[in-house]
């Protein structure tokens, strides 16, 4: 995916369920096309409504989305997920966030 931003700029940009939800920090990093209808806690819903726009990953490569579990979204870099949860946007790593979300699940946009 073309990067705008690089998620580790964003840790600690405060969480704002109207504002900056997770998918604002997506849109914000990502060149994602701008979802219309998103809903906050309803990753996988978002996803599902607009997969012409994207295609599931068996593996994590640097810049995909990360579906965690079916509320959640993040970006996979380097070993770790950055996410924007209830707080603000952190980094963690996938090890870790595997123990917290059932399914994980790894998209790429179509080119």
């Amino acid at each position: 995916m073309h990067i705008l931003r690089e998620p580790d700029e964003l840790v600690g940009k405060p969480y704002d369920a109207e504002t900056f939800h997770c998918w604002h920090f997506i849109e914000e990093c990502l060149d994602v096309p701008r979802l219309q209808h998103l809903s906050v806690d309803r990753a996988e819903e978002n996803i599902n409504d607009n997969l012409p726009f994207f295609i599931e990953r068996e593996e994590p490569m640097d810049y995909c989305l990360v579906l965690l579990g079916t509320r959640h979204i993040g970006i996979y870099k380097n070993g770790n997920v950055y996410h924007n949860d209830r707080d603000a946007v952190k980094c963690q790593p996938l090890r870790v966030l595997k123990r917290l979300y059932n399914p994980i699940t790894y998209y790429d946009k179509v080119h």
